[in-house]
C-alpha cells in the first residue's frame, strides 16, 4: 500500500474532516492566487467607478443646488416685482379716484354757481318788472290825482314828481 492509501484508510477521530478541511484550504489558496488579480482589479475598478459616480453626483448636486438658488432668487425678485406692481396699481387707483372726486366736486360747484347766478338773474328780472309796474302805477295815480284836482299848483306837481322819482331811485 502506498502512503496515500494508508492515509486514506487510516481512521481516527476527525481525520476525514481534517483532510477535507485541508483540501478546501489548499483549493482556497489556489483559487485566491489564480483570481487575485482579477478580483483586485474588479474591486479597484468598482471602487474607481463608485468614486467617479460620487464625484459626478456631487457635481450634479452642486449644479442643481445652484439652479435652485437661482430659481429661488428669481422667485423672490418676481414676488418683489409683484408687490411693487400691486402697490403701483393701488396708488394709481387712489389717484384716479381722487381725481374723479375732485372733478365731480368742481362740476357740482360749477352747477351751484350757475344755478345761483340764474336764480339771481331771475330775481333781478322779477324785481325790475315789479319796479317798472310800481312806477307805472304810481305815475298813473299821480296823473289821476292831478287830473281830478285842478287846484294843485304847478310847483306842487313838480315837487311831488321829484320826491316820487327820488324815492323810487333810492329804493333801487
Amino acid at each position: 500500500m502506498s502512503a496515500g492509501n494508508q492515509l486514506a484508510h487510516a481512521t481516527g477521530p476527525g481525520l476525514p474532516e481534517l483532510l477535507t478541511l485541508a483540501n478546501l484550504v489548499i483549493l482556497g489558496i489556489f483559487l485566491f492566487f489564480l483570481t487575485r488579480k482579477g478580483v483586485v482589479s474588479f474591486f479597484e475598478g468598482r471602487a474607481v467607478s463608485i468614486k467617479d459616480r460620487l464625484v459626478n453626483s456631487k457635481k450634479e448636486l452642486a449644479e442643481i443646488e445652484k439652479k435652485i438658488g437661482e430659481t429661488q432668487s428669481q422667485l423672490a425678485d418676481f414676488e418683489g416685482l409683484k408687490r411693487k406692481m400691486i402697490e403701483d396699481v393701488r396708488r394709481e387707483a387712489l389717484a384716479l379716484s381722487d381725481k374723479i372726486v375732485a372733478d365731480a366736486e368742481r362740476a357740482a360747484k360749477q352747477v351751484l354757481v350757475e344755478a345761483r347766478l340764474a336764480a339771481e338773474q331771475e330775481a333781478r328780472e322779477a324785481i325790475d318788472a315789479i319796479r317798472e309796474k310800481l312806477i307805472a302805477e304810481a305815475l298813473n295815480n299821480v296823473r289821476d290825482q292831478l287830473a281830478r284836482d285842478p287846484a294843485i299848483r304847478e310847483k306842487m306837481h313838480e315837487s311831488m314828481i321829484e320826491n316820487f322819482t327820488s324815492q323810487i331811485q333810492g329804493s333801487l
